[in-house]
């Protein structure tokens, strides 16, 4: 199972695709989207709650090799067959949504297609949230086949081997990190607070009032002769021209 990111900005053209009839095209799972509309009443549904971002939506492709769609198509029960395919893509959207990209804000809509030797799927997504927020999509390329090769494993399906291989390695970064024990809080803040200390240590010079005093008006007689040679330029300036 491999997932392939796409971005668009024509949400009438995603959803209709995914649709499409003649592809075999069959809405199977969806999210903050009613039941039984067109793609293009769907569409008239997003667009009426979409802001303009770029891109308007994305379009993931998830595709299954020659092994995962002959197990997939060995289970004699369709309604088995579709509960299994469900419970594939939703821990496919949970992994994106746990890994900051916020899909289940969003509406989404999954189809199945099944026109080609192996089976696929398309998920439209509206990059705007139901309350006008923009969906997070950073890293959603990345975090898409790195969902697609952990839930492959999870499901006993066929992972790329190089998404697989970083997956694991990250979530065994992310074990170590949880097993490191965490140093004290106040014993932290006491060490941040002694640096800054040390980084502000300075000798403050005190100053007799007297000589504060003859200062300020020393700055106050400079300002006033600057003022006297102002005029005295202006004035001449008008006497040559006068002249």
């Amino acid at each position: 199972m491999i997932a392939k990111v796409l971005r668009s900005d024509n949400v009438a053209y995603t959803l209709s695709y995914g649709q499409n009839p003649e592809k075999g095209g069959e809405v199977f799972y969806l999210n903050e989207t009613l039941e039984g509309q067109t793609p293009k009443e769907m569409a008239d549904d997003w667009l009426a709650i979409a802001n303009k971002y770029s891109p308007m939506c994305y379009h993931i492709i998830i595709s299954m090799s020659d092994g995962d769609t002959e197990k997939i198509r060995s289970i004699d029960n369709p309604a088995d067959r579709v509960e299994f395919e469900r419970n594939v893509i939703d821990a496919f959207m949970r992994e994106l949504d746990q890994r900051g990209n916020n899909v289940f804000d969003c509406p989404f809509v999954v189809a199945h297609h099944e026109n080609t030797d192996n089976e696929h799927f398309h998920i439209a997504i509206l990059t705007t949230t139901v309350d006008g927020r923009r969906l997070h999509d950073s890293f959603i390329k990345k975090n898409a086949v790195r969902a697609a090769a952990k839930v492959s494993e999870e499901y006993g399906l066929e992972a790329a081997p190089r998404a697989l291989y970083l997956e694991r390695q990250h979530q065994k970064a992310i074990g170590t990190r949880k097993e490191e024990p965490r140093p004290d809080d106040s014993n932290e803040k006491r060490e941040s607070r002694d640096d800054q200390s040390k980084k502000r240590t300075y000798t403050r010079v005190e100053k007799d009032p007297g000589e504060l005093k003859e200062r300020q008006r020393r700055v106050i007689r400079a300002k006033q002769r600057k003022q006297r040679c102002k005029y005295m330029i202006e004035k001449l300036a008008q006497d040559k021209n006068y002249h």
